[in-house]
């Protein structure tokens, strides 16, 4: 018996869904092919949620740092679909920003101001969620901030 993966389901070829629904998102929510390849690959048929949202308030669109796929409407979807409920939760397991050069903190702001918002944290719990993320860091030698 197989397992189907969460946003599997239908696609028999990735490659051929890519080439399908690719060009549509670029075209339809004016994205850049980085960003709806991203989607695309990363979500598969579970991408639909975050065009919802993308259709619901376009400003989710708006990328989480320069140079990287990733766009506010992921966080909702996190939270909306995946159990997503802390900064850390979502910079590590959710985008793996963490695991990057700068480790997500280039973004940090911009992601607890939008779980926050979603979330209706008091500025006292999203203060705390960036200084848990910013204490579970593993800092690498040489690195003063």
């Amino acid at each position: 018996k197989k397992a189907v993966l969460h946003g599997g389901t239908g696609i028999t070829n990735l490659a051929d869904y890519l080439k399908t629904h690719v060009p549509e998102i670029m075209k339809k929510f004016d994205l850049p092919f980085d960003i709806a390849d991203h989607l695309v690959r990363t979500y598969g048929t579970a991408h639909q949620h975050i065009l919802t949202i993308l259709q619901e308030d376009e400003k989710m669109k708006e990328r989480l740092a320069d140079n990287r796929p990733y766009i506010l409407a992921e966080i909702r979807h996190a939270i909306e679909k995946e159990m997503c409920y802390t900064v850390s939760d979502f910079l590590l397991r959710r985008t793996q920003l963490q695991l990057l050069e700068n480790q997500g903190l280039d973004c940090l702001s911009k992601v607890a101001d939008v779980m926050a918002t979603i979330l209706n944290w008091d500025k006292e719990e999203k203060t705390q969620q960036i200084e848990d993320y910013k204490n579970n860091l593993v800092w690498l030698p040489g690195r003063d901030d």
